[in-house]
């Protein structure tokens, strides 16, 4: 039975949310997986309210906004705290629903750009905007969240079936580095990185002996376990304390 419903969601018999919710209630596996990840999402929430809740009017950066509310754990804190800071999204529909969100909220600056320690000849992919449009099963709404210089980010999500649906975007590149030298601010209280698997290159674009921030949260899920032990390495040096969950690490000092 298990097994028919883990080929339900690899076909277009059924929309992906039934064949999810079939597998996710009848396989125990699945169950205790899903209360586990629930636990650590809790204890997430927790950690980072710990370090920021407050916290007002700091400076921060963030890489990856998408729309700005989609499983971003800063929202609220921008705005009820007053924070101030840099948003990056290079994805234009998104970049377009940030500029929505955060219209009457001038202490933000929001910037249609990527990261990357490589100026020229780079390639960046997305989903289409209408994919759900496109494809032939329901998709999770989380799809438009996959954006990035590695292509096969995207690619390994839901057995490949995004393939088709992958664009490549021309995009505006900077460094953080030369964002810390035109800012004004530079005691930078909190740096979150979600770059699906690029994630550790745009932090090597940060001096870390000039601009290193209180508070770093970084999506560490897609990363080799090489480059996982070379950042974990590089921050214990910095002596940072350092919290891992399911997909983002918490580094705090």
């Amino acid at each position: 039975m298990i097994e028919a419903v883990k080929d339900l969601l690899k076909s277009n018999v059924v929309t992906y949310r039934v064949a999810k919710f079939l597998r996710d209630n009848i396989d125990p596996t699945e169950r205790a997986r899903i209360a586990a990840r629930r636990r650590d999402e809790e204890t997430f929430t927790k950690l980072v309210d710990s370090l920021v809740a407050d916290k007002e009017d700091i400076f921060f950066i963030q890489v990856g906004s998408n729309d700005g509310v989609t499983n971003d754990p800063l929202r609220k804190y921008i705005v009820d705290l007053k924070w101030r800071g840099y948003l990056f999204e290079p994805v234009p529909f998104l970049f377009a629903k940030l500029q929505d969100l955060y219209r009457d909220y001038d202490r933000v600056t929001l910037l249609n750009a990527a990261v990357s320690p490589q100026r020229e000849n780079l390639v960046f992919y997305t989903v289409k905007q209408n994919v759900h449009d496109l494809i032939d099963v329901s998709v999770p709404y989380w799809v438009s969240q996959l954006s990035s210089f590695k292509r096969e980010n995207i690619t390994n999500h839901l057995d490949g079936v995004l393939e088709p649906y992958i664009e490549e975007l021309p995009v505006e590149v900077m460094s953080l580095d030369g964002l810390m030298e035109r800012s004004r601010d530079k005691d930078l209280y909190l740096l979150h990185i979600d770059a699906e698997g690029y994630d550790y290159d745009v932090l090597s674009t940060l001096d870390l002996s000039k601009y290193a921030p209180k508070v770093l949260i970084l999506e560490y899920v897609h990363l080799t376990d090489e480059i996982r032990e070379k950042l974990l390495r590089e921050l214990a040096a910095l002596n940072y304390t350092v919290e891992l969950f399911v997909h983002d690490l918490v580094a705090y000092r």
